[in-house]
């Protein structure tokens, strides 16, 4: 499509992540996201209470209608569809009402550049059967993680894609925050790296797929096998790399937290002669969000599969099947 033409989004799901893109790609009233919801009406989504978006996006002291983060020019959000029809219409009047609310999911991805399906809290499921109507008109498509929430999923998602030359994309924040490049970047003075630890993002599926998808872009899809353990306070996953030489040497851990944590995650990573750490939290979460939000108007534009990004979430998708088959069986996993 011409460069100088805005892209249509068409919205699926009007969750929190709809609304944290959403800022990202169109005018918005930050007075709505601020209180966009009767306090004594129960919401769908935790951003109609009003904390979760507004915070991170319109953060800086003195100044409530300024961005914390820029936004990203060539979107027009002209569509959005979700399964409570009142919570559509929130979501459209944080646009100034522009979005249309369909009344069929189908209708969410007619006469627009791109579907957009969200996913901030759930396991993925629903994806292939909302994603379906764009994908076989032939819509650009970015579908939230975890993309299906399983590799068979996942797959199917990519053949309905290629088969209806359709470009998709899927990708978690933390691969494109800055801190986690500056995080890789100082394990060249660590000395031999023998173990990262990762802590936080819970044990739902929606939680797990950021914390393995934030270890396979820090060494790579090569994960040779997971063990697992839970019990009612914890959640423990390890990934082993293949071969003795591999790094980081002694594996990964993951530890998903159950409560609240102080922040979304921290990350160490272990050498023999020193160790570093990082915390990702959602002031952060925001840069990342930003580059993926570029990267889906570049798919869009050029018309392109990132095939890369792609086949990394689909690797973080064989280590979560891994994973749940370690919880089921009490054994180790190869990948």
């Amino acid at each position: 499509m011409a460069n100088d033409a805005p892209i249509r989004v068409g919205v699926i799901r009007a969750d929190t992540h709809a609304v944290w893109y959403g800022v990202l790609m169109d005018e918005h009233d930050p007075r709505k996201l601020q209180h966009p919801w009767p306090d004594d009406q129960e919401v769908t989504y935790g951003w109609q209470r009003g904390g979760t978006v507004f915070r991170y996006f319109y953060a800086a002291p003195g100044a409530p209608t300024e961005m914390t983060v820029e936004p990203v020019d060539g979107f027009q959000i002209t569509k959005v569809w979700d399964a409570d029809r009142a919570t559509a219409q929130c979501f459209a009047d944080v646009f100034h009402g522009k979005p249309h609310v369909c009344d069929a999911l189908d209708e969410a991805s007619d006469d627009v550049d791109l579907v957009l399906v969200a996913d901030c809290n759930f396991d993925g499921a629903d994806h292939v059967e909302l994603a379906t109507p764009g994908l076989t008109k032939g819509i650009a498509t970015f579908v939230d993680k975890p993309f299906g929430g399983t590799h068979a999923n996942g797959s199917k998602l990519v053949e309905l894609a290629d088969k209806h030359n359709a470009p998709i994309h899927t990708r978690s924040i933390l691969q494109e925050m800055p801190v986690t490049q500056q995080f890789q970047e100082r394990f060249a003075t660590l000395g031999e790296l023998h173990h990262l630890a990762i802590h936080g993002g819970g044990t739902s599926v929606a939680g797990l797929i950021h914390t393995i998808c934030l270890a396979q872009h820090l060494f790579g899809p090569n994960v040779g096998a997971v063990r697992a353990m839970a019990d009612d306070q914890q959640q423990i996953i390890m990934l082993e790399y293949p071969g003795a030489d591999a790094p980081p040497r002694n594996g990964a851990s993951i530890v998903c937290n159950v409560g609240r944590p102080y922040s979304g995650m921290y990350a160490h990573m272990f050498g023999d002669d020193d160790f570093t750490h990082v915390i990702f939290d959602d002031f952060r979460y925001t840069l990342g969000a930003r580059r993926i939000t570029e990267q889906i108007r570049d798919m869009v534009r050029t018309g392109e599969t990132p095939r890369k990004q792609v086949n990394e979430m689909l690797a973080a998708l064989r280590t979560l099947d891994a994973m749940f088959k370690a919880l089921d069986t009490g054994q180790c996993v190869t990948v």
